[in-house]
């Protein structure tokens, strides 16, 4: 076999091992799916939750009601895109686990492809997820630090 040879010229086997193995991945990410479907609906009901916390914790505050009404609406508002991009992922992830499944037991090359397809649609959002999570995490703690050095603790 020439080392040059372009491995993507060539068809790819699934072999029993890597048939067990991708089983068991379907069934894991079809798991966290299912979870990720009910974290979103979580995340749904904790943005009503919190609009209307805001909105009744102001009312006693004078000129509290407009000022609540916009910081429960704005919270509302960011809670929601996070629940509808939990939800997305899951989908992608849901989509993958189900079309992994079914390919593997029709033995059915194009929806291993669509299968994969989801899959490949799953990973940017997890990238963006990390990015924006680790993002975060240093804006906390770069902002912790310089509060210390300016207003240090006596």
């Amino acid at each position: 076999m020439d080392p040059e040879q372009n491995l993507l010229e060539n068809e790819l086997l699934i072999n029993n091992i890597s048939q067990i193995h991708l089983k068991e991945t379907a069934m894991w990410t079809k798991f966290l799916a299912i979870t990720g479907f009910i974290l979103s609906i979580f995340i749904a009901a904790g943005a009503v939750f919190i609009g209307t916390m805001f909105n009744k914790l102001s009312g006693g505050l004078p000129g509290g009601k407009e000022m609540g009404t916009m910081a429960g609406g704005m919270i509302m508002v960011i809670y929601f895109f996070v629940a509808a991009i939990a939800f997305l992922m899951s989908v992608f992830l849901f989509r993958f686990s189900i079309n992994m499944q079914a390919a593997l037991k029709a033995n059915d090359q194009e929806t291993l492809n669509l299968s994969f397809q989801n899959l490949k649609n799953f990973l940017p959002f997890c990238g963006y997820h990390h990015y924006f999570i680790s993002y975060y995490f240093v804006a906390c703690i770069n902002r912790r630090h310089l509060c210390r050095n300016l207003w240090p603790v006596k």
